[in-house]
């Protein structure tokens, strides 16, 4: 993901839409490469493979960035950078995000195609249909009733402004929320961000006639939203 011929050269960043979607789309396991938590480029001529944007799994080599993670065998990551750092503590929050019951037994809904015609779902100037750098989706278990919405922004550069997610009938039937009073509150909190910082409040009839507010989304961000029914509470796995 970090390497400088792959995803445009964005850098080790790049992984925190990419593994959230990727990670959040299935039920089954995941993987997370040896490295790719703390940014490794796998860069350079290391042997049989060449300068592949890989290591090496055939020659004696090591990867220069989680060496500093190693840090002479201490493996306390004193060496690492504080992008580095930050890097490694959202794949620690995404890999506990993942092992809730939405992810680890719910089902999967998407959402592109039912906002393509939606000017608040992250549409740039002259783009049309919207969804190009927008990406979201449901998840919902309905043993323990949580449910997620996941909305990322694959865009480097730009930052998706007052984002509104439509969730169409067909989604709020997914949710099982299809028959429940219009006028009912219902809250979202998100639990990627460290602290969590992100809570909204709002109608049911709001997530199909205006879409759900999500507000402002930097580049390379993802949001995994947690409905609740009564109040923000913590996540439970």
């Amino acid at each position: 993901l970090a390497a400088s011929s792959h995803w445009g050269g964005l850098g080790m960043n790049v992984g925190c839409p990419v593994a959230a979607i990727l990670y959040g789309i299935s039920r089954g396991p995941v993987m997370l490469y040896n490295g790719q938590e703390v940014g490794e480029p796998g860069a350079g001529r290391e042997g049989f493979g060449g300068d592949d944007a890989r290591t090496s799994i055939f020659d004696y080599w090591s990867m220069p960035e989680l060496v500093k993670w190693n840090n002479d065998h201490t493996y306390d990551g004193a060496g690492l950078s504080e992008e580095q750092r930050s890097l490694r503590s959202f794949y620690e929050r995404l890999l506990r995000c993942i092992g809730a019951p939405a992810f680890r037994a719910g089902s999967l809904h998407l959402l592109n195609e039912s906002n393509r015609n939606n000017p608040a779902y992250g549409r740039l100037p002259n783009e049309q249909p919207s969804g190009y750098w927008l990406y979201s989706f449901l998840r919902f278990d309905r043993e323990t009733r949580q449910r997620f919405l996941a909305v990322v922004n694959l865009n480097h550069a730009a930052t998706m402004k007052d984002v509104r997610v439509i969730l169409n009938q067909e989604a709020l039937a997914f949710l099982d929320l299809g028959k429940l009073d219009a006028t009912m509150p219902l809250f979202l909190t998100e639990r990627l961000a460290a602290p969590e910082s992100f809570t909204a409040t709002f109608l049911l009839r709001e997530a199909s006639d205006s879409g759900l507010r999500i507000g402002d989304i930097p580049p390379l961000t993802p949001l995994y939203l947690e409905f609740n029914a009564e109040s923000p509470g913590t996540l439970e796995i």
